[in-house]
């Protein structure tokens, strides 16, 4: 016997693979896009079930990760991200959303290596990075981010000193 589920509009569909990671980030992806009351539950149990079968599956991580950070879990998505990045180091997206979870969590010198980290990547947006870091320099009081715009021959972020 397949197993089936529902969708938000309570229509019936078949799960043909309902261990690969892939089509369990997939439909959870969708149930998220199509909103719905219980649409992040549904989703989230999709992304569980992804990690269950793939720990290391980048995008179920991700997506996941940016569950907890909506529902005010902010070491749930940290830990998440953070598996992420240890996964695919070379995503300067991933890099970036743990920098921003860590700024907003006062992390100031964890998100200013993660900002970092992240300049050096292909991809990666120089300015927004600067300023993002420069703001952590301000709130840790240790300095402007001339250091590092300096060192990588793009100028100041704007508003440092």
């Amino acid at each position: 016997m397949t197993p089936r589920s529902r969708n938000s509009r309570g229509t019936r569909f078949k799960l043909l693979h309902t261990g690969d990671a892939r089509l369990l980030y997939r439909r959870g992806t969708l149930t998220l896009a199509s909103g719905g009351a219980d649409a992040a539950a549904a989703a989230l149990a999709d992304f569980d079930g992804a990690l269950e079968s793939d720990p290391a599956y980048v995008p179920a991580l991700a997506a996941r990760a940016g569950l907890a950070f909506d529902r005010g879990d902010q070491e749930a998505a940290l830990s998440d991200l953070t598996r992420a990045v240890e996964a695919a180091l070379d995503d300067p997206d991933l890099l970036y959303n743990r920098g921003y979870l860590r700024q907003a969590a006062g992390r100031w010198r964890d998100a200013i290596d993660d900002y970092t980290r992240t300049l050096a990547l292909p991809g990666a947006d120089g300015a927004e990075l600067l300023q993002r870091r420069a703001e952590c320099d301000r709130a840790t009081a240790k300095g402007s981010g001339r250091d590092l715009a300096d060192a990588l021959g793009r100028g100041a972020p704007a508003g440092a000193a």
